[in-house]
């Protein structure tokens, strides 16, 4: 994207512009990656910052917290783009899925965030299968799917640019827990890394309110981290006090 703006007739971003990436759960397991995959990928961007709410960045783990959850359609979503950008799991999802199963992907395949909160909100994942077992049961026992989705986990490599992650205690949707452990894993690699735990109550468990509210709470503070980065202000790491953070 950044040098597509680039390429545009008379267009102010340059070689030389400084650029921040910001996003938020799905947006923040988009920014983390791409924040640890541009010092190979693209080289030629200036990345300032990037800021990393919630991020997905263990897809087994996050499959346990959204099953049964008010975005229960996620899952959805997810087993259709893995079935497209990876064939050879269409025999696996053959073998698995029933037929309300096969429904629910064809009915989601063109759902928005609402439709598959009215219509698959709170189902769990054993209605979908043949056997009655989870989801996660099944990636459980099927090697291949382990293997597609721990290869999809972000952590791996080391970012550059300096990131902040921000994640609520008790976010159920898309687990604190996972979610600190990038921070883990990147403090470990050496990356510049503002870890911001975000301290609410337990506002409903499954009810999106626990993976929402944190996102609201954040902004202010994550919007006022990016613009120093862009102008050019130092980031300062708080990857020693990470062992004493939630």
């Amino acid at each position: 994207a950044v040098r597509a703006a680039r390429a545009l007739p008379q267009s102010s971003v340059s070689a030389d512009s400084p650029v921040g990436l910001y996003g938020y759960s799905q947006g923040g397991g988009a920014s983390a990656s791409a924040a640890e995959l541009q010092p190979t990928y693209a080289p030629d961007v200036v990345l300032a910052g990037a800021y990393s709410g919630a991020p997905p960045a263990d897809l087994v783990a996050v499959t346990k917290g959204i099953d049964g959850s008010a975005l229960a359609g996620a899952l959805g979503w997810s087993i259709n783009g893995f079935l497209q950008n990876t064939p050879e799991l269409r025999a696996i999802a053959e073998a698995h899925l029933n037929s309300a199963g096969r429904k629910a992907l064809a009915d989601l395949s063109t759902a928005c965030v609402g439709d598959a909160i009215l219509g698959y909100g709170f189902r769990k994942s054993t209605s979908w299968t043949t056997d009655g077992k989870s989801l996660n049961d099944v990636v459980t026992a099927e090697p291949l799917l382990q293997k597609v989705l721990d290869d999809q986990r972000i952590g791996r490599r080391t970012p550059t640019a300096p990131v902040r992650l921000a994640t609520g205690v008790k976010d159920d949707i898309v687990p604190h827990g996972q979610a600190r452990r990038l921070a883990v894993d990147w403090c470990a690699k050496g990356a510049d890394v503002t870890y911001k735990p975000i301290r609410l109550p337990n506002l409903g468990d499954g009810l999106l309110t626990n993976h929402v509210a944190p996102l609201l709470l954040d902004q202010g503070d994550a919007i006022d981290w990016l613009t120093d980065r862009l102008s050019g202000t130092p980031a300062t790491s708080n990857c020693r006090s990470l062992p004493l953070q939630p």
